[in-house]
């Protein structure tokens, strides 16, 4: 069985149901702002006007929890699981792999009960297909070792990379992922607009060579970590 990992913080935007908790009008306010959902680098003061700084959503991030679950609403995700999806199981029905797959859900940092995550099985099999298995694992990125992501996974799609490569930049050396892809946002850690087009992908596609000896990276736009858009 080839298994998809991908976490709640990538299925739910809970950046806004951090804001919400905090200001449900600054919530609103930011998600009427198109560079939210266009943005390569996020610095939540600019984000917000200068109504919070960045420093203080870092903090309420990293507390997180249930209720910032509840104030979060769905990501544009489901379309990039559903590709991942078709292709392998187009692999599949060519007869290049024999494996079925299957996608995990990591519920780090909340707590779900089992009638939620049945509740949210239903909903990725209904938007997905509905013989879909679904299963549930609570890890939090320091038990994410590559040697951990190589030996159960066939793709991993996390929001939280920069934390996670620092983490663990020292250890991907020691564990090739022959095969492995992780999917994350294209977000630059410091601010890339003085960079033109060309800067932007040359740093991106150096950062990608400088891994793939060891592990396939695919950046994609942050929209598809974000709520779906309002005026979309």
């Amino acid at each position: 069985m080839k298994t998809i990992l991908v976490d709640l913080d990538s299925l739910m935007d809970t950046r806004l149901g951090v804001l919400e908790t905090l200001d449900p009008e600054l919530a609103k306010a930011v998600a009427q702002r198109s560079d939210y959902w266009d943005r390569e680098h996020t610095d939540w003061s600019v984000l917000t006007n200068g109504q919070l700084t960045h420093d203080t959503f870092l903090e309420k991030w990293k507390a997180r929890d249930n209720d910032t679950l509840r104030a979060s609403m769905a990501t544009n995700l489901i379309p990039v699981i559903a590709k991942i999806l078709a292709d392998y199981n187009q692999n599949v029905q060519d007869g290049m792999v024999k494996e079925d797959v299957t996608l995990e859900v990591n519920v780090w940092p909340y707590a779900l009960e089992l009638e939620e995550m049945e509740d949210l099985e239903a909903a990725l099999q209904y938007h997905l297909y509905q013989s879909l298995p679904v299963t549930f694992v609570s890890r939090p990125m320091e038990e994410l070792t590559p040697k951990v992501l190589h030996d159960h996974y066939a793709a991993v799609i996390m929001f939280d990379f920069q934390p996670w490569i620092k983490h663990h930049c020292f250890n991907i050396p020691k564990q090739k992922c022959p095969g492995l892809n992780i999917i994350v946002p294209k977000l630059f850690e410091r601010d890339p607009s003085q960079l033109s087009t060309e800067e932007k992908e040359e740093e991106i596609m150096g950062f990608r060579i400088w891994l793939m000896e060891y592990v396939d990276i695919d950046f994609i736009d942050v929209k598809w970590f974000s709520l779906i858009r309002p005026d979309a």
